[in-house]
């Protein structure tokens, strides 16, 4: 049977678990640039990655280990390989010139509405909506949508869930008092918090 003490440093242990498991996505995701597009390694790499995410998120929520660190770790990593993968899937696969521009447009968005939202809260303000995890989720499985929906339309798809996540968190940024970088939606923003009380 374990001691108090033990039982302590094993929760410690475990709650650092997803701020570790963020950082080590990091390298995992810049090694993705070192092998062939779309090889075995390739994919290995890849879904080692997004077994991090999902296992850091899965973690924090288990063992209540969610703090603003982790969040913004956990947003650092993301940043990191959604650009690498995007790196890949922009130089190894056949999109629209079309796609190319909604996505170019959709990221441009997202910084200048973080830019804003710094100016407003002084600190990263990329938030964990539910629309972004559903966005998150569609982009890592683009290239398995893309084999089996066509390039189209699993771009068109990615495209339009990642334009209302954006949207979603330009609305909440503006119309929140406080940061929480957890909401899951426009729907948590409380009455006060809204212009007018509307």
């Amino acid at each position: 049977m374990k001691t108090i003490e033990e039982q302590s440093e094993t929760l410690t242990i475990v709650q650092r678990m997803p701020n570790a498991l963020s950082i080590a996505r990091i390298p995992l995701s810049l090694s993705i640039l070192l092998v062939k597009p779309f090889s075995v390694l390739f994919f290995a790499l890849y879904i080692l990655c997004g077994a991090t995410d999902a296992l850091d998120g899965f973690i924090a929520r288990k063992f209540n280990a969610m703090s603003a660190l982790g969040a913004r770790l956990d947003s650092v990593a993301d940043f990191v390989f959604f650009g690498v993968a995007l790196y890949v899937f922009l130089t190894a696969m056949a999109i629209p010139a079309f796609l190319i521009m909604w996505a170019i447009l959709i990221v441009a968005v997202r910084f200048m509405g973080l830019g804003r939202a710094f100016s407003k809260y002084k600190e990263w303000a990329a938030l964990h909506t539910y629309a972004y995890k559903l966005a998150g989720f569609t982009f890592f499985f683009f290239p398995f949508l893309a084999a089996f929906l066509g390039v189209v339309t699993a771009g068109i798809m990615l495209c339009g869930i990642a334009t209302l996540a954006t949207a979603e968190e330009i609305y909440i940024n503006e119309h929140a008092d406080v940061l929480d970088v957890n909401i899951k939606g426009a729907s948590e923003l409380r009455d006060h918090e809204l212009p007018h009380g509307k």
